[in-house]
């Protein structure tokens, strides 16, 4: 248990089919939770599902409040 929600790991099974991998996993998508999760096979990063991609959803990686406080003060933009 993490807080009050409970986190399940995701099972994930990868086939290399003649040099092409192909993986299936059981991680539904952060956005809407409803559609499978994109699996970066390079990354290991989970992302949007297609649909939630078409609409603009990403995944972005935030600096730590720490980091974004002091780039707000010494007057540097960027995403935060």
């Amino acid at each position: 248990m993490w807080g009050s929600v409970a986190v399940k790991l995701a099972h994930i099974t990868i086939n290399d089919l003649g040099g092409a991998p192909l993986a299936t996993h059981n991680m539904p998508c952060a956005v809407c939770g409803t559609s499978p999760a994109v699996l970066d096979i390079a990354t290991g990063v989970f992302n949007p599902c297609w649909e939630c991609q078409k609409r603009g959803w990403i995944l972005q990686k935030r600096k730590p409040l720490g980091e974004r406080l002091m780039d707000i003060l010494m007057g540097e933009d960027g995403p935060g």
